[in-house]
């Protein structure tokens, strides 16, 4: 089932994504968006089954959002996330085309409860379209169809059983092309096809799968699993190298029992792509090849991370660009175990997102709109990691342009990035103007007037949102948030919080975890 997530609050949004494919493997998150308006242009490419949307968002909302799809004619099941202060209204969403709803916090049973309704509606649909549709497809649509969970592999038996029965294929190649063009996609599939033609005692058919940039080969050998194996990483990686494609595709292999296991293979291989992190570029990702590394546990760079902080703070773009490449080598240093580089590389791209949203509003929107993160979750190679990486180079990069409407003085960037790297110990605005050879009173006319608030109120601002995140996102108790956001003084902490949120802590709690 083919999902996209819409949440304008980062972790809540990952938390959900990295939850669902723990409730089912079958569940894969192909979009996320920040806010109504980029998630209806996300739902709109990908055309997911569900979509999962908060109800309030900056821009458009959940509602104006399916809104603005009925008018489009887009047809997706849609789960709206709702606070129990709009309880009543998300009851009226169902009203006007929203399938369920999820109640803030979510639980794991709630998530899975909706998911279990909607799958037998979605089995429903599925079983009265394909007998509309079933006549008029071809073998390769109706396998397209199979894999995307739309149809059901009994269908193509009723059609096509004479054809499964003689081809009877025992083998299923998944090609997937990184930096995709019409024109390249062409080509490769061509290269593959003349590749195939020219095996012995090989049957074989071509797929295109053009929404993942993908060819799927269906193919029947006699050989051996090795040697079919053996064979392919010689030809195939050749056959690239010839043809321009050197270092931009990655393929998996496995073989079939029967053509029933079709679709869970392919996304069983689509999973294990990610390994070719650890195998060389002309390596066909197999369980055989995997089951040959000794896969380590990524332990992340923090002091990296700290290092980056600071070059953007000082808009030090080659200091930026070294520090990246830094945590590029350090990522392929070892043998670590692809799900957890993806992690570490996810939560690299977080920390500089979030220093953006301080320091540039503007930027961060930038970089959420360039759908980052899911790029950096769907990875299957270094190449788009670098690809990622030097993205977010060039967007931060921008903070330099002299017309950017939110660019601060240099002073200014350094007054923030302390606050964002030192806001849990004891910083006052005389000990920032000391470290940067300015008065106190020049620092805070320079922050008053290019911020638009005064020092003390954003330091304050800011340490009541990360105590915020550790009030959901933890179990801590309230007086040990309060040491690590920088209030010695619990009670003096509370009073605070209830000042900028106009809720008390322990409530706000209730409300939002």
């Amino acid at each position: 089932m083919n999902i996209v997530v819409i949440e304008d609050e980062i972790r809540t949004r990952r938390g959900i994504i990295k939850l669902l494919p723990k409730i089912n493997e079958n569940y894969h998150v192909i979009g996320e968006a920040n806010d109504g308006l980029e998630g209806f242009n996300i739902i709109e490419k990908t055309k997911p089954q569900v979509v999962i949307t908060d109800i309030k968002m900056p821009g458009l909302n959940g509602l104006e959002m399916l809104k603005k799809l009925n008018e489009s004619e887009i047809k997706v099941k849609m789960i709206i996330i709702t606070a129990y202060s709009e309880f009543e209204f998300a009851k009226k969403a169902i009203s006007v085309g929203v399938t369920d709803y999820l109640l803030k916090p979510i639980t794991v049973e709630d998530l899975k409860n909706v998911f279990e309704k909607i799958e037998k509606d979605i089995d429903r649909e599925i079983e009265k379209e394909s007998y509309q549709r079933i006549n008029i497809m071809t073998f390769e649509q109706m396998i397209i169809e199979i894999i995307e969970g739309k149809m059901k592999i009994d269908k193509v038996y009723e059609i096509y059983s004479d054809k499964i029965k003689e081809d009877n294929f025992n083998y299923v190649m998944v090609v997937k092309l990184i930096n995709n063009t019409i024109e390249r996609y062409n080509l490769l599939k061509e290269c593959i096809d003349n590749l195939f033609k020219h095996i012995e005692n090989l049957k074989y058919i071509l797929i295109e799968y053009e929404y993942n940039n993908e060819i799927l080969i269906l193919f029947a050998s006699k050989d051996s699993e090795v040697n079919i194996e053996k064979e392919l990483n010689k030809k195939l990686f050749n056959l690239f190298r010839d043809n321009g494609f050197e270092n931009c595709i990655v393929a998996g292999l496995s073989k079939l029992i029967s053509i029933d296991e079709l679709a869970s293979k392919v996304k069983e291989i689509n999973r294990n792509l990610k390994w070719s992190l650890l195998l060389k570029n002309d390596v066909i990702v197999t369980e055989n090849a995997i089951s040959s590394i000794c896969a380590k546990t990524f332990k992340y760079p923090k002091e990296i991370e700290q290092l980056i902080m600071a070059a953007i703070g000082e808009q030090d773009y080659i200091k930026l660009s070294n520090l990246i490449n830094k945590f590029l080598s350090y990522c392929k240093s070892g043998e670590y175990h692809p799900d957890s580089i993806i992690d570490g590389v996810d939560c690299f791209v977080i920390s500089i997102i979030n220093i953006m949203k301080d320091i540039n509003y503007e930027l961060f929107i930038k970089i959420n709109n360039e759908r980052i993160l899911e790029k950096v979750k769907n990875s299957t190679s270094w190449c788009e990691i670098e690809d990622i990486l030097k993205n977010i180079i060039n967007i931060v990069s921008e903070l330099n342009n002299k017309d950017s409407k939110a660019s601060y003085s240099l002073i200014v960037y350094k007054t923030i990035n302390k606050i964002i790297n030192d806001y849990a110990e004891c910083i006052s605005l005389e000990n920032i103007a000391a470290s940067l050879n300015v008065t106190p009173e020049y620092l805070s006319t320079l922050f008053y007037k290019e911020v638009g608030t005064n020092f003390t109120s954003y330091l304050k601002e800011y340490r009541i949102n990360k105590s915020k995140e550790l009030l959901v996102s933890s179990n801590l108790k309230i007086g040990e948030i309060a040491k690590r956001v920088g209030y010695n003084d619990p009670k003096y902490f509370c009073k605070v919080f209830k000042s900028v949120t106009g809720v008390c802590a322990g409530k706000y709690v209730t409300i939002h975890k």
